[in-house]
């Protein structure tokens, strides 16, 4: 029992320990966050392609090349150099990978501002965490 209410601070730390439980099914193409359907509109099908790659990979460092040319192009291999089949210069693409990814956690975090799912690993890339 609390005689006072919850500060923002706290808040913030309890919602790092115990996030809303976020699903795929990817079946009926619904992601949920919390037991609140998330509209594959509100994620755009670029950001759901993103999210479903993410989730299949959740934990692991997904490199933005992989995850452009994987989880939003589809493709079964990642071109490295100019001449490579299906090759696109990162500057080409790293701007859609950014404006996908703030339309996902615009969509499935708590606070877009201060994410708990979605963690850019700068340099890296960009890992989902489904478990703290």
């Amino acid at each position: 029992q609390r005689d006072r209410p919850i500060e923002g601070s706290e808040w913030i730390e309890l919602r790092r320990q115990a996030p809303p439980r976020l699903f795929l099914d990817e079946m009926n193409r619904r992601v949920i966050v919390g037991g609140r359907e998330v509209s594959v509109r509100e994620m755009t099908s670029g950001g759901y392609r993103l999210f479903s790659y993410l989730y299949k990979n959740a934990g692991r460092i997904v490199p933005w090349s992989e995850l452009y040319y994987r989880g939003y192009r589809g493709m079964d291999h990642i071109p490295r150099v100019v001449g490579d089949e299906g090759y696109e210069a990162p500057t080409l693409y790293e701007n859609i990978l950014y404006s996908r990814i703030s339309d996902l956690r615009k969509a499935i975090e708590p606070d877009p501002q201060d994410p708990i799912y979605l963690d850019t690993v700068r340099g890296e890339g960009i890992v989902l965490r489904l478990q703290w």
